[in-house]
């Protein structure tokens, strides 16, 4: 059958970005790519679903490339071409009950699911219903769409329904049950906050969002609150500058359109909000991340929504930076951590240790693998992409390790952010250690020494800044 409907924007490759902000972390934009289960990118071809009970095969599945699509589809070839596509197989069902009956079932291998996920998006019906396949299902009428890996997957009525509208679903689960994909999660949705949200409303605007030409991959999520509704929006940029430059570049776009300036009475840094045409849009930006809040029908909904929004972010700002924050509270130098490639802490289980070779002073020293320790590293390895001989902290340009400077320029940020006015760095995290490990635990000079590897305690005293006030301080309350 060749139908579709007409994409409701054109689609580009997204190209997703993880830029992991912490003391020490910094990784350039990549794209997503999420395998296929005991298969590579190599194997292109969709395969067809072994039909369930109540259903066969009518004929051979037909195959199409990037190159015969046009065949299928007619001129909206170009809107999945553009948005990646590797393969489409295309096979008919009959309801064994009625041969009169058949289903179409249309699987597009889409190369990875961002790529799937935003056809999807740009694909979705009105009226949809939520069905529990995978993260991304839902039934119209008499259709079922779904995204499983790299796969974008229509399963269509094409005769005059007769027979169960449940073999929708048993046709998209076999498919799912016959085709085990890993990596189904997309990161960007877990940004959104779960209160109120709707459940099933994620989508991705690849290109043009609102009409503004530079904004593209916007994921998106509606809202309810009582019975108001507006949509919250996430786009991860490459720089925190690109994303202060996409909130004054959006706040200008809909004031051209008409809009009108309001003040939001919201905490948010540089945040800014229109009326335009009865509705409330805020926008703002936390870290490389810029958000908002669209179409809301009065203003305390759209300042509700992102108030919750950068607060989502913010967290999710501080968690990646969890990795290298939690080894500096070993007291490690900053140089000695940046040094770690990915196959030295790889296989290290809880209560592993590391010996690294002190780049100052030349003695060994450990890194101890504890349960925070550990959890950092998994979950910071789980969102990027780097080979065994990667350095655990990439910098922005090629395969170097980042250097102390861009650590220290990052603490520097964060204190000012939060109105330290002292002058902070990358050695501000070994010192804290050194303070932590005294006054709260109430650890001897000597074993900070030792751990520091300095000469002798004197040394230690003298770095952490002890003075005679605090030892006047002891002898007056002894």
């Amino acid at each position: 059958m060749n139908r579709k409907p007409e994409p409701a924007h054109d689609c580009k490759p997204p190209c997703g970005a993880w830029m992991m902000l912490g003391l020490a972390i910094i990784m350039s934009g990549m794209l997503l790519v999420f395998a296929v289960a005991g298969a590579g990118q190599s194997e292109k071809i969709a395969p067809a679903i072994t039909p369930p009970p109540g259903l066969k095969a009518s004929g051979s599945a037909e195959i199409f490339s990037p190159d015969t699509l046009w065949e299928k589809i007619n001129g909206q070839a170009e809107f999945y071409l553009s948005a990646g596509f590797v393969s489409l197989t295309s096979q008919l069902y009959e309801n064994v009950e009625n041969v009169d009956s058949l289903i179409e079932v249309n699987i597009y291998n889409m190369g990875s699911i961002l790529n799937a996920f935003s056809v999807f998006s740009l694909q979705r019906r009105e009226n949809a219903q939520v069905l529990d396949v995978t993260a991304f299902a839902y039934q119209a009428e008499n259709a079922a769409y779904l995204v499983h890996g790299p796969f974008y997957v229509e399963i269509i009525w094409i005769q005059p329904l007769d027979g169960d509208i449940s073999l929708l679903k048993s046709l998209a689960e076999k498919f799912v049950q016959d085709t085990p994909i890993k990596g189904q999660e997309l990161p960007q949705l877990a940004l959104f906050p779960s209160e109120n949200l709707v459940r099933g409303s994620a989508s991705m605007i690849s290109r043009d969002a609102f009409g503004f030409d530079p904004l593209d991959s916007v994921f998106t999520a509606e809202y309810k609150v009582g019975e108001n509704r507006a949509t919250a929006y996430i786009s991860n940029r490459k720089t925190d500058q690109e994303a202060r430059e996409l909130v004054d570049g959006l706040h200008t776009y809909f004031r051209n359109f008409g809009g009108k300036d309001v003040k939001p009475d919201i905490d948010i840094r540089d945040a800014r909000m229109i009326e335009i045409m009865g509705s409330f849009d805020l926008m703002f930006s936390v870290g490389q991340y810029f958000a908002g809040v669209h179409e809301a029908p009065d203003q305390k909904l759209a300042e509700k929504i992102a108030r919750e929004l950068a607060a989502s972010l913010q967290s999710k700002l501080i968690k990646p930076s969890a990795s290298k924050t939690e080894m500096q509270r070993e007291g490690l130098r900053t140089i000695d951590l940046l040094n770690l490639k990915v196959k030295d802490i790889l296989d290290l289980k809880c209560g592993d240790t590391i010996k690294i070779k002190e780049s100052k002073t030349g003695k060994t020293n450990i890194l101890a693998i504890n349960k925070t320790v550990y959890k950092a590293l998994r979950d910071y390895l789980e969102h990027e992409t780097l080979d065994n001989d990667d350095f655990l902290f990439k910098s922005r340009k090629g395969n170097n390790a980042l250097q102390s400077q861009a650590v220290s320029r990052l603490v520097k940020k964060w204190a000012s952010d939060i109105n330290l006015k002292k002058n902070y760095g990358a050695h501000t995290l070994r010192k804290t250690f050194g303070y932590i490990q005294r006054k709260v635990f109430g650890v001897g000079f000597e074993i900070i020494c030792k751990r520091y590897n300095h000469s002798s305690p004197a040394i230690t005293m003298r770095y952490l800044g002890i003075e005679g006030k605090e030892v006047n301080g002891i002898l007056t309350y002894t």
